[in-house]
This record gives structure tokens, sequence and C-alpha cells, in this order.
């Protein structure tokens, strides 16, 4: 499988601008015969918690810009994922509809809100504000396997992966929008490349870069290998720019990394019931 995994700079409010730009990029993976095209959080409307009209700019899935892309791939061996604002019912989701050569084979919704103030940046991120909170745990079936999506601080709770890679996806894939980390030397948390290693799965980060209407976002984008660390990383910090890494994998690789691995096969549920009964009575009290 060939990948184009795009860090980009969208445009805030300007749908109609990002989405021409992300189907250029589309157009270019399809000439270099790539099979999966993966673009960050919120791509198609960009993202500033202040500034992003989410409500106005939210679609249905399918809708008109998922239609677009979905026209776009018929008849190639090729799938994208990308987010946006999705409207279901009265409600939105921050989203990523997966789309292929017959059309969209799934959506995922970001489970875990970032309700949080950076300690770094001092921003103040409340999104639930913006968005409801998905509630099912995403792997979808492609013609090239199983893969799992999740979107941004999902990949802080390690339930997510797990699950993902439980349900058989040998890729988990991770859109996100992270501003500029600008009290760290530039390198992310160890958590990142630690989903891939204790899941043996090729693990592919795409994060937003440059400026959304005052806030600067950092870049980094990144796929990592199971046991085998990073592979390729897009430029990040100050230096971020828009670019797209290029990279080609075969799940058998993974699969292989997984038959020497004990970690997914040992499983207990019994364990499992007892993280289950100890969260409750964190959410909801003894």
């Amino acid at each position: 499988m060939k990948i184009h995994l795009v860090q980009m700079c969208p445009e805030v409010n300007a749908k109609e601008v990002n989405l021409k730009k992300m189907l250029g990029y589309i157009d270019r993976a399809l000439e270099r015969d790539a099979n999966l095209v993966i673009f960050p959080e919120m791509s198609l409307v960009g993202y500033n918690l202040g500034k992003t009209r989410f409500r106005e700019l939210a679609e249905t899935i399918p809708g008109p810009s998922v239609n677009e892309v979905a026209q776009k791939l018929r008849g190639n061996n090729c799938y994208v994922t990308f987010g946006m604002c999705e409207a279901a019912e009265s409600y939105i989701y921050n989203a990523a509809p997966l789309i292929g050569p017959n059309g969209v084979v799934g959506v995922a919704r970001k489970l875990y809100m970032a309700d949080i103030e950076s300690t770094l940046t001092g921003l103040v991120f409340a999104e639930s504000v913006h968005f409801k909170r998905g509630g099912r745990i995403s792997v979808f079936d492609t013609d090239f396997g199983k893969i799992g999506i999740q979107i941004c601080a999902d990949i802080f709770h390690p339930e997510v992966a797990m699950t993902q890679a439980l349900k058989g996806a040998w890729m988990i894939i991770n859109l996100s929008a992270v501003p500029l980390l600008v009290n760290e030397k530039g390198n992310y948390p160890s958590v990142y490349m630690a989903r891939s290693f204790e899941n043996r799965v090729c693990w592919c980060y795409a994060n937003l870069v440059g400026d959304q209407a005052g806030v600067r976002f950092h870049g980094g984008s990144h796929i990592s290998l199971c046991t085998q660390g990073l592979q390729k990383q897009a430029s990040q910090g100050k230096q971020g720019r828009e670019e797209v890494i290029e990279y080609e994998i075969d799940k058998e690789v993974v699969y292989a990394s997984r038959r020497l691995s004990h970690y997914l096969r040992d499983i207990r549920p019994d364990l499992i019931e007892q993280l289950l009964e100890a969260a409750k009575k964190v959410q909801y009290g003894d």
C-alpha cells in the first residue's frame, strides 16, 4: 500500500477553497498510484475554536464535499480520509469519513473532546461546546485490510487503539489539530510512538500546520511502524510547512511483528472487566 499523508494548512471558514486544495492533492496522489490519502483533523473547514463556524459549515455524510471526493476516487484503487464537521440529526460531530472506490466506507467520530487549558500555549480548548462525542471505536474493512481511524485526543486513551488492534486493524490513522508546542524542543511525547509499538500497527499521524486565524499549528505528521519506530516525519514547529509524506508499506510486515508479540493475544478479559469497574467508579463515584 502506498500512502500519501498530507500535512495541510487549511483556511478557516473556507470550505470550498480547502476542498479544491484537497482534490488537487488527491489528483497528485492518484498520478503516483497512491492507495491511501490522509488529511488532518478539520482540514475541510479549518480549526479555530473561537472563529470556525462549525455548525454553519457542517455537512451530512454522504454530502456535497464527500460526494466530490467519492467521484474523484471512482474507478481508482484508493481511499481518502479527512477531518470535517458532520451534521447528523440535530448534532455536530468532529468527524472523519473514509471514502473508497465505491463511496463512503464509514465515518469515525471523535470520542474524547479536548476540554483543556494547554500548559504549553495557554490556549483554552472547549470542544464540547461545539461537538457531540462519538460513541463507537472505528475500524473499517478495505481492500487493503482493516484500518482504524481516531481523532486527535483519542490517542491519549490507550483503550481506543487497543480495541482497534483487537478488532483486527493493522493500521491506525490519527487525524490531529495540535498547536505549536512553544515550550518543547519540537519533539512529540513518547505516547505518539508507543501506540504503534504496543499494538503492533502501522501508525499514521496527520497534523495541521501553519496559521489558523491566529493560532499556529505544529505539524510533525509522521508514520511509525510497530517496534521499528519512526519511519518518516514532516517538518514541525516554527519550521513546519505544508507538505506530503509518501510511504509504502506491506501489511505482512505488521502481521509478522504481531506473530512475535504476546501483547494482543494474551489480553485477559477478566482484567479488562476490572478496568471497566474502576472507570465507572472514577466517572460516577462509588
